[in-house]
């Protein structure tokens, strides 16, 4: 009878220390927002890989469930998120993050463009909403996605697995970077692939965890913010739109939609939820 009663309170305790293992920096011990500069790693590569970065963030954002660095160096602003919640990262996948930064005011900034944001989103979907879902469909479904986690119902070598079909469907499906308020860019969509030096990549581990990228040449910010200025910036989980073209035209997605086939719950219609936060920032001098 004892053994019977160590042996699960074996395992949970295995998991436990296993989960805190993974983990990022405690959530608890981190700010909500990250309002100072921070240096980026020197061997730094955009590849949706966290590797570099240590496992450890400057914030934590409770209300979008989103661990988070801003960071730069002599050459790039540098902007990391690490999410492992089902829901957001269902948000991410359906409407992207967008990435502002708000130009400074400062002294003599009147010059043409010094006024204007900038603001990057990635992901881009080239697919219809109804593609997306059924691509990632093991976030449709809580139910599956604990199943596929649990390391009793699913094997490491199975989950390594699965997250390399979905990092092969997320290459496939994302490959542009939108942007607006950059003067020498006219086109709204760039590829991930372009020579102009702004990068994008996300991946998942054998968690399903997600990780996103973006590098941004500092030549493409406003002159104050390069001269050392602090500035605001917002990150913005877009979320699943409410409408989708069709031969051209918009037409309404209905919000009562079903997951999985479950009947949708509020985890459900949080998706088509648009969530912002913002902070500041001021580049590390290097």
């Amino acid at each position: 009878m004892k053994k019977s009663i160590l042996k699960p309170l074996l395992i949970f305790f295995q998991l436990a220390l296993l989960l805190c293992v993974m983990s990022p920096s405690s959530a608890q011990s981190q700010p909500n927002i990250q309002n100072q500069g921070a240096p980026a790693p020197s061997n730094i590569k955009i590849d949706g890989n966290m590797a570099e970065w240590g496992n450890k963030f400057e914030a934590y954002n409770r209300l979008n469930y989103l661990h988070y660095t801003m960071a730069n160096d002599a050459e790039n602003l540098y902007l990391i998120v690490y999410a492992k919640d089902r829901t957001a990262i269902k948000k991410i996948l359906y409407g992207g993050i967008t990435l502002t930064i708000e130009s400074p005011k400062v002294k003599g900034g009147n010059k043409k463009g010094d006024s204007s944001n900038v603001r990057f989103r990635f992901p881009v979907p080239d697919a219809s909403i109804q593609k997306v879902q059924s691509s990632f469909s093991v976030f449709n479904s809580g139910g599956l996605h604990n199943d596929i986690l649990d390391t009793l119902k699913t094997t490491a070598q199975k989950r390594d697995s699965i997250a390399g079909i979905l990092n092969a469907k997320v290459e496939t499906m994302f490959k542009e970077i939108e942007i607006s308020g950059i003067k020498a860019m006219s086109e709204p969509l760039l590829s991930v692939y372009n020579a102009d030096g702004l990068k994008a990549a996300a991946k998942f581990d054998s968690h399903l965890q997600y990780t996103y990228e973006l590098a941004i040449p500092l030549k493409y910010l406003s002159t104050g913010i390069t001269s050392g200025t602090k500035f605001k910036y917002s990150i913005k989980e877009n979320g699943r739109p409410t409408t989708e073209k069709v031969n051209g035209e918009d037409f309404p997605v209905p919000m009562m939609v079903s997951f999985g086939g479950a009947p949708p719950d509020h985890t459900d219609l949080d998706v088509f939820s648009p969530t912002e936060f913002s902070g500041s920032y001021m580049l590390i001098k290097k």
